[in-house]
């Protein structure tokens, strides 16, 4: 029986309206990702990883740009599938975590919060 998870994100942008926040270890299976604008400014790039994973291999798990971070929303990323020698095949599935999750934040305004909340199976 899978559990569902979730870990919550909250920032604040620095003067220039960046900002890196990274949370705790993870391993499961990536099911959604809550976006919380607050008082972030419009037209920043919110860029999700999976960092610090077993092989060191980082994943870009989803990249939300303008004008997908301009206000709060729900998003089911998904990762493409493969074939058995490697070829894309068409189809997605859930990305898996097996590391620290890194959310990156470019051009949110000038000392701005906001916040997200990763939700992930678990077995």
């Amino acid at each position: 029986m899978m559990t569902l998870n979730e870990l919550r994100m909250d920032f604040t942008t620095a003067g220039g309206g960046a900002v890196t926040t990274t949370i705790d270890s993870v391993f499961g299976l990536l099911y959604a990702i809550e976006w919380v604008d607050g008082t972030l400014d419009d037209g920043g790039t919110a860029v999700f990883s999976c960092i610090n994973t077993m092989s060191g291999v980082t994943q870009t798990l989803v990249t939300l740009a303008t004008p997908l971070v301009n206000a709060d929303a729900w998003y089911y990323p998904r990762v493409a599938t493969h074939d058995t020698v490697g070829a894309a095949d068409g189809g997605t599935d859930y990305a898996v975590l097996n590391g620290r999750i890194q959310m990156a934040l470019t051009a949110g305004g000038a000392v701005t919060t906001g916040a997200c909340v990763i939700y992930y199976w678990t077995p």
